[in-house]
């Protein structure tokens, strides 16, 4: 398959990387050559490099190599001299190689811009937000321009800004793709003066929305966030509903009414389908006897495991809203991950590449222990994470050591039995922000605990 490493085999035309704002040496094909196969091979390579995000990391020759390879295709079309066609060929393919040359390069210099580049193009940036994007790609082709000739230090100098810029284009793309239906549900419910008719409905579909939002911000690649969007646009939808409903009708309470109407059709529907039950029964009463007896134990049955499982849910809300409060911002972040809770302790931090747990953290680490008495009997993952200074051996050994460290601290205070804590060394495989910056690695360099609640047994 083509990719950037194999075809600088065929760059050793190229006297360099910074001499790029000239011809290229060029290496012309033999007349035997087929103009249409060599045609097709540069436009195939060329789509290939255009993934590659060559055309942003060295621009000038990319443009140059595509202007080549319309001239061919144009000779071609028009019969003109095979050899021309190829020269045009063969000069199109210089271009490209010593483009993907100073793209091998740069992409070494700025991986985290290309990296987040291609996210924001992933979560349709350039569909979304088509003229904020093309502003930041003219930015970054600006100072590769720049690269290519030579001059590097706008590059280095702008590389942070621009990785955040794409990474924040990527972000609200993403909120777009799952939060712009059920936005413009809520917008067209107010439209109707929801305010009015159906205030707590709106008061339910806005705290969704909020609510969701926030966790995209924090979570964006999370799986989950197709979930609760999904969950967001549904009581949108029910709002405008409700809206519709309540506004039919003037007397006192609207959203009551409607609210009422809606359980009214519910009870119409349930008396429907017990007529036809009876109707049944009469037709074969032993069978239907039967089959109703299983039908009403079986309901039992759901309505005891939905019952066990909503009290389940709220037994772990109310514990969720504790060990929220139990925590200021500046010390920890608590959040729900599917059934467990995850708290990413921000103040806890160790002595450069050690794994001792300093006195200073002892009564943030109390605070944890609090938490994890009140849920009961659950397991306990202990999450160590570095930054990416020091290389991954080292850090997967002090990952594994600093959440070992926690672990036993929590085992000699008896918080939970040893059989039911682990520890786990991530090393940097997990970042919550780029490593390029001071304050990145600071944010990677964190110890989060994991609580998984024990699942009630299946009736």
């Amino acid at each position: 398959m083509f990719s950037i490493k194999s075809v600088l085999t065929y760059a050793g035309l190229v006297a360099g990387l910074s001499a790029c704002s000239h011809m290229p040496p060029i290496q012309e094909y033999t007349a035997t050559a087929n103009p249409t196969d060599e045609i097709q091979k540069l436009d195939a390579d060329m789509t290939t490099a255009d993934r590659n995000q060559v055309e942003i990391l060295s621009p000038a020759n990319y443009e140059n190599a595509r202007v080549s390879l319309k001239d061919a295709k144009s000779d071609l079309a028009d019969q003109k001299d095979n050899a021309k066609t190829l020269h045009e060929v063969a000069k199109g393919r210089a271009y490209l190689t010593q483009a993907l040359a100073v793209a091998q390069t740069a992409h070494s210099n700025v991986d985290d811009v290309i990296t987040a580049r291609g996210q924001a193009i992933a979560a349709g940036a350039p569909t979304h937000f088509d003229k904020e994007f093309a502003t930041i790609d003219r930015n970054f082709r600006e100072v590769t321009r720049d690269a290519e000739k030579g001059d590097s230090d706008e590059l280095m100098k702008n590389r942070s800004k621009l990785q955040k810029e794409y990474l924040d284009l990527e972000l609200v793309s993403i909120k777009a793709d799952n939060l712009n239906k059920a936005k413009d549900t809520i917008k067209q419910a107010q439209g109707e003066n929801a305010k009015k008719y159906a205030p707590r409905t709106l008061a339910i579909a806005l705290k969704s929305y909020e609510d969701t939002d926030a966790y995209i911000t924090a979570n964006r690649h999370d799986p989950e966030v197709a979930t609760k969007s999904a969950e967001t646009l549904t009581k949108a939808q029910h709002l405008l509903k409700i809206t519709r409903s309540a506004k039919s009708d003037k007397k006192t309470s609207p959203e009551e009414l409607a609210l009422q109407m809606e359980q009214e059709q519910g009870k119409v529907i349930q008396e429907q389908s017990e007529v036809q039950k009876r109707d049944s029964e009469l037709a074969n009463k032993e069978s239907e006897l039967q089959g109703k007896d299983a039908q009403l134990n079986g309901a039992a049955l759901a309505l005891q495991k939905s019952n066990s499982k909503a009290q389940a849910e709220k037994d772990f809300n109310a514990k969720y809203a504790t060990a929220r409060a139990e925590f200021s911002d500046s010390e920890a972040e608590v959040y729900k991950q599917g059934d467990d809770l995850v708290i990413r302790l921000k103040t806890l931090d160790f002595p450069t590449s050690k794994a001792v747990l300093k006195a200073a953290n002892f009564s943030l680490l109390a605070k944890v222990q609090k938490v994890i008495k009140d849920f009961g009997d659950s397991s306990v993952v202990v999450e160590g994470h570095t930054d990416s200074v020091g290389g991954k051996v080292a850090n997967e050994k002090l990952s594994t050591a600093r959440a070992e460290a926690v672990r036993e601290y929590f085992v000699a205070n008896e918080v939970v039995p040893a059989e039911k804590i682990t520890a786990v060394g991530y090393d940097f495989q997990k970042p919550l922000a780029s490593n390029k910056t001071a304050s990145g690695r600071a944010q990677n360099r964190r110890v989060d605990i994991r609580i998984q609640p024990e699942k009630t047994t299946s009736l």
